[in-house]
């Protein structure tokens, strides 16, 4: 019986990689000619050995030409648990809703944004946050100019890519440019002109820190470790905030002595604070403005 277990475990074993090759095959049939890139990178990629396509797919065809059946997180979820837990816990886990205004009100909206922020066949908001969606632009405009970011919160290849499984995609700070710049938050110009960017592309990782290094320590998919004011508007309580700062006091420390870092921290918190203040003044003149009925669409 000793002898037969590993035996056993490894027959199966074949038997498991044996059915992914054979579903797989009946896919790439068709699609080594229309998809050959898809296929390539599938066949490069880790997923190639144990994972085939309905595994990620699913198995129904018709849905997936039509563009209704995505390869949502929680599909990578049912392999990656740790991963998709974290992700979905972390502030990348409401990136759909915080970049969002309800539509419910206007004419020629699309029903499909409903659930963005709602379960199937709910009412209820999955999570609360501060919407910021500009509610004059078409659903078209809002799928380019915005969901290709926001839809982090559901899509793992967001950073990962879609059949590729190499590491050195996700752990390359570019692929965070790809959200995190522009006027309205530029994240990424802040660091790229910053030492640790200078550093970074001048002497590589091994001096200049990365978003990734800082952000997602130890390969962590929860990017909102150390952050004690997050952008997505949901604050932290006091107490957390100060775990959340001990954490990335932890990270800065490094390299830098705690001290400084802490008090480099603290002089961003009273920016961040001064500026909310300025925030709050605007939109007192914002409110004074709508309720003379001259916005539209109204906040």
């Amino acid at each position: 019986m000793i002898i037969l277990r590993p035996l056993l475990i490894t027959a199966l074993f074949l038997l498991s990689v044996i059915s992914t090759v054979v579903a797989a095959e009946s896919c790439l049939d068709c699609h080594q000619d229309e998809t050959p890139g898809a296929v390539r990178q599938w066949q490069e990629s880790a997923h190639a050995v144990d994972v085939g396509c309905a595994d990620c797919h699913k198995g129904d065809h018709e849905a997936i030409v039509a563009g209704e059946a995505p390869v949502v997180a929680a599909v990578c979820g049912e392999c990656h648990r740790d991963e998709y837990s974290q992700h979905t816990d972390s502030r990348h886990g409401m990136g759909l809703h915080a970049g969002w205004g309800c539509t419910r009100n206007m004419p020629d909206r699309n029903k499909e944004e409903c659930r963005f922020c709602h379960e199937e066949g709910s009412t209820l908001p999955r999570t609360i946050v501060h919407c910021a969606r500009f509610l004059k632009q078409s659903s078209e405009m809002g799928m380019i100019g915005c969901n290709r970011c926001h839809q982090v919160e559901n899509n793992c290849a967001s950073c990962h890519s879609n059949h590729l499984t190499r590491p050195e995609i996700a752990a390359d700070p570019k692929v965070c440019a790809k959200c995190h710049m522009g006027p309205d938050h530029p994240q990424w110009e802040m660091w790229e002109t910053s030492m640790h960017g200078t550093l970074y592309s001048s002497a590589g990782p091994e001096v200049g820190p990365s978003c990734q290094l800082c952000h997602m320590p130890d390969g962590s998919h929860d990017v909102s470790r150390g952050l004690t004011s997050p952008p997505s508007m949901k604050p932290y309580t006091e107490a957390e905030q100060a775990g959340q700062r001990d954490e990335m006091i932890e990270i800065c420390s490094q390299c830098h002595a705690a001290d400084f870092a802490r008090r480099d921290l603290a002089a961003a918190d009273a920016v961040r604070r001064q500026g909310l203040a300025l925030v709050a003044e605007a939109e007192e003149v914002v409110r004074d403005i709508n309720d003379r009925n001259l916005l539209d669409p109204p906040p």
